[in-house]
């Protein structure tokens, strides 16, 4: 934890170190990139986007041609249109469920690490109980409970979320509850918000760090299969995932109407672990 004693003297800057480490990580880079061209499609799609993407602008499923470079779909809107206005939703989304899941999911772990006893149990328990609900399986218990929407999509990852989160920042709390600078913070009587924020919260920021990213990317993977079982970006707006849905009954006749938007999911998922392990290198003291 050499890089996190904030005790010793002071928080060491963190992210300038994983920063240059990132830099000198030819995976980590590539990663940098993908994810930096999808973010480039999201900002630029009203531009750039050849057509609109709920028009019906040709013959349906018609093959890669110079009008449609990525083909069309079974209703005849055009593929590429639809992937480059439906890269705004999962790069919204994803980023938006994690955050809200670390936020709770930190000062849970924190209060519960610090505070211990009665309370930590009982949160805990609460915890392993979500941890062992399959993932997927809450998902759909909570968008069929509130409905198929972008924020009941959020709201479902973030829940699902939320535990890990708490019992990794809990564990790092537990370990230094006991140490001196803790200790120091009692005895000059600071409030319980000063000690969970100031002298615990920074020593946490290493492990937060690697889990926001390794989230993100498992995320990333959630939207799409929420948005294939129809639980996503209610139609007709584009989403990846119900691109894929609506491909598969045409594999035969038109592939690329669920390869396209498979293969856009897949690299973002591997661009974002990609980030992530070389964050999780940089970050090893």
């Amino acid at each position: 934890m050499r890089t996190l004693q904030h005790f010793s003297g002071g928080a060491v800057p963190l992210l300038p170190a994983i920063l240059r480490r990132l830099g000198r990580s030819k995976a980590g880079l590539l990663g940098a990139a993908i994810v930096l061209f999808w973010v480039l499609a999201a900002l630029l799609a009203p531009w750039v986007a050849p057509y609109p993407p709920n028009n019906l602008v040709g013959p349906a499923t018609q093959g890669p041609s110079t009008l449609f470079w990525l083909g069309t779909d079974d209703l005849g809107r055009d593929v590429l249109s639809r992937l480059l206005w439906g890269t705004r939703s999962v790069l919204l989304l994803a980023p938006t469920a994690v955050l809200i899941a670390e936020i709770i999911g930190a000062a849970i772990g924190l209060a519960s690490g610090y505070l211990g006893g009665l309370f930590d149990q009982v949160i805990m328990r609460l915890n392993d109980a979500l941890i062992a609900f399959p993932t997927i399986l809450l998902y759909l218990l909570i968008i069929a409970a509130l409905g198929p929407s972008r924020v009941n999509v959020v709201l479902a990852i973030a829940t699902a979320s939320i535990p890990g989160i708490a019992r990794i920042v809990r564990g790092v709390v537990v370990s230094l509850r006991k140490r001196g600078f803790v200790l120091s913070a009692q005895m000059r009587g600071e409030s319980l918000w000063y000690i969970l924020a100031i002298e615990l919260l920074p020593n946490v920021r290493r492990p937060l760090l690697v889990d926001t990213l390794l989230r993100l990317g498992y995320a990333t993977f959630s939207i799409g299969t929420l948005g294939f079982l129809g639980l996503g970006a209610p139609p007709p707006d584009p989403d990846w995932g119900g691109m894929v849905n609506s491909g598969v009954r045409w594999l035969s006749v038109s592939a690329w109407m669920t390869a396209v938007p498979a293969i856009a999911l897949a690299s973002l998922v591997v661009a974002i672990n990609l980030i992530a392990d070389a964050f999780e290198e940089g970050a090893r003291p």
